[in-house]
């Protein structure tokens, strides 16, 4: 490859690059249906035929978007499940990865533009919820033979509420309307999970 080439790559990497990071940034911020490539070009500081010699048009770019942010957070997630670290451990990890991976570049207005919009990217993001409650309940099954989680929860019971909250919660559509970002219900979650409601100076 000549120079010439090479800096030309280099320039068009880097062009292509300055779209997908301002364009994230402003999808998570106000989802991406009321945002124009016109009005996104006028913030990136580049012409329309520039951003059509890399996007064929905005669902293009949100879905480049998507597979960025799973080919990096999907690896990664399975790697810390099939770890032998304890339970505990492991759900602080995957908390920490869906944050870092996950819930600082797909808000829940960008889901629920992508459930109206584009519902095959929103299947995928289903698949992959649906893939990451049955670890979960694997994980909790492991934890109970393990001795690092309570007896006295029923498995299946515990199965259903797994898949009640994965599926309820975390529902575009609930989050918006109670104001709630991914984080905020993640970071819940998680504590209720590993810590209970009440105290340990509590009383039932």
């Amino acid at each position: 490859m000549s120079m010439a080439i090479q800096v030309h790559s280099k320039r068009a990497e880097k062009t292509r690059r300055l779209i997908i990071n301002n364009a994230s940034r402003i999808f998570v911020e106000r989802g991406f249906r009321n945002v124009s490539v016109e009005e996104l070009c006028k913030v990136v500081g580049v012409s329309k035929v520039t951003f059509y010699k890399y996007f064929e048009n905005r669902e293009a770019l949100v879905e480049t978007l998507v597979d960025e942010c799973l080919s990096e957070a999907l690896p990664a997630m399975a790697e810390n499940f099939e770890s032998d670290k304890d339970v505990e451990q492991i759900i602080e990890t995957h908390y920490n990865l869906l944050v870092d991976l996950f819930m600082s570049r797909i808000s829940a207005r960008m889901m629920a533009d992508m459930e109206s919009q584009m519902p095959r990217t929103w299947e995928r993001l289903e698949e992959v919820r649906k893939a990451e409650t049955k670890a979960l309940i694997r994980l909790f099954n492991r934890g109970q033979r393990e001795g690092t989680i309570r007896q006295d929860i029923d498995p299946a019971v515990a199965r259903v509420i797994f898949e009640e909250i994965m599926g309820s919660i975390f529902r575009p559509g609930f989050l918006i309307s109670k104001g709630l970002t991914l984080k905020q219900a993640g970071s819940t979650v998680k504590a209720v999970f590993l810590h209970g409601i009440v105290e340990k100076n509590g009383k039932l």
